[in-house]
């Protein structure tokens, strides 16, 4: 008996939680490179990194480097030369020798010849890359060094030199006191930092029972898949090599609980969303059985799924077929409340679609007596059940009271009746 008032207190509740509109994402493969990290965790760093060569067979590395920062030292001493006045006043030590890019001698004067010639060569390179600049790409660099750059590396956070050298903000290359070279470089430094392949998100939406106002979650187009886990992104950096993103802590609408993310509506006239992202993905959302579509001078008809969603990749030449995939997901009818109505009418004023979309929402929203009478039914029914409780815990009562304990003596037995 109380099992049938606590089913009839639960109807309601049920009911409301079976309403449900939001959709899972719809995840497309990238495969591209990739790191995630907390802007909350990057801080902006900058540091002197001491360049330690590694070994040359054709000469020593480490001496090239000393006589080309030292032939760079020399060149105010050869600018005073032409002018005796001011080599007068500023001086030169008579210990200060210009020293040029020369190698001892071998045994084997063809291999000394060839041995300083690419010394030479390379000492060139170096003098110009000290006096002009990095260049973009470190391979070039790093050989004519045979230096890995490990220290810089495992200081800003990153998996290689290839990923940190393209993220730096500024980096120079500069002699030292001691005749060496350094890397002063500028950069975001996050220990933090996780590195996988990015995601592309498409959020699937609904359209509603007129089909021209369509519903979806407002979710990131971008996340980075480490592991089995998907991290949604609040934003990339594209450094040719890898992808750099970045989310807040404070940000709960992810991937994982797609569920909290802000449910956004648009007007859909024709019964038709398009929404353009980037790197080319079009996804298109149609109410229609079938749709025409004309996309750089290609004209095609695609019949829609049950999901109503196509994905679109608009390849980089125009004489190319756009390549299209339906996405296979089940389609539903989506509810809009009167807040949606109301954002779409600040964007688009009185449109006559949210008109006929707010005559329908009222006629479906249950007026006052209703409510009233269904709150009275429930009421009753509660009443009646613990009435029939009632009723039933008296009569029991009274029947126990009613019976009496009876003992009867007798000289073979002692019973109770």
């Amino acid at each position: 008996m109380k099992s049938w008032v606590l089913i009839s207190l639960l109807i309601p509740l049920v009911a409301c939680q079976a309403d449900s509109t939001t959709r899972q994402p719809f995840i497309v493969r990238d495969n591209a490179p990739a790191s995630v990290e907390y802007t909350e965790d990057t801080v902006y760093s900058c540091a002197h990194f001491l360049v330690h060569p590694g070994p040359n067979r054709n000469y020593d590395t480490a001496k090239m480097i000393k006589n080309t920062c030292q032939s760079l030292k020399n060149r105010p001493k050869r600018f005073l030369d032409q002018f005796p006045v001011l080599k007068l006043l500023f001086g030169q030590h008579p210990n200060d020798t210009e020293e040029v890019p020369t190698m001892q001698k071998q045994a084997n004067a063809s291999s000394s010849r060839r041995t300083n010639s690419k010394f030479v060569e390379d000492s060139t390179e170096l003098r110009s890359t000290l006096l002009n600049g990095l260049p973009v790409k470190p391979q070039s660099f790093l050989r004519l060094l045979k230096w890995s750059g490990s220290e810089m590396t495992e200081y800003f956070g990153y998996e290689s030199i290839t990923q940190t050298w393209p993220a730096m903000a500024f980096k120079k290359l500069q002699c030292t006191s001691q005749n060496s070279v350094e890397i002063y470089a500028c950069g975001r430094r996050n220990k933090g930092r996780k590195f996988g392949t990015r995601r592309f998100i498409i959020s699937i939406g609904n359209f509603t029972e007129l089909g021209t106002i369509y519903k979806y979650t407002n979710i990131s187009e971008w996340a980075v898949r480490v592991g089995s886990q998907i991290i949604s992104v609040d934003s990339c950096l594209d450094y040719g090599t890898f992808r750099e993103c970045t989310v807040s802590k404070n940000n709960s609408c992810s991937v994982a609980n797609y569920e909290k993310c802000d449910q956004v509506a648009a007007l859909t006239p024709n019964q038709l969303f398009v929404r353009n992202f980037e790197d080319g993905f079009v996804v298109v959302s149609s109410n229609l059985k079938e749709h025409e579509f004309t996309i750089q001078g290609h004209n095609s008809t695609i019949h829609m799924v049950d999901s109503k969603h196509l994905f679109v990749k608009i390849l980089p030449h125009s004489r190319e077929t756009p390549k299209m995939l339906a996405i296979d997901q089940d389609s539903e009818l989506v509810e809009i409340n009167e807040e949606d109505l109301k954002n779409l009418e600040d964007l688009h004023g009185p449109h006559p679609e949210i008109i006929k979309h707010r005559i329908l929402l009222q006629a479906k929203k249950p007026n006052s007596l209703q409510v009233c009478l269904f709150w009275i039914v429930i009421g009753v029914l509660v009443s009646a059940h613990f009435a029939v409780v009632l009723v039933w815990w008296i009569s029991r009562r009274n029947e126990n009271k009613q019976t009496e304990r009876v003992v009867v003596f007798s000289e073979e037995q002692v019973c109770i009746e």
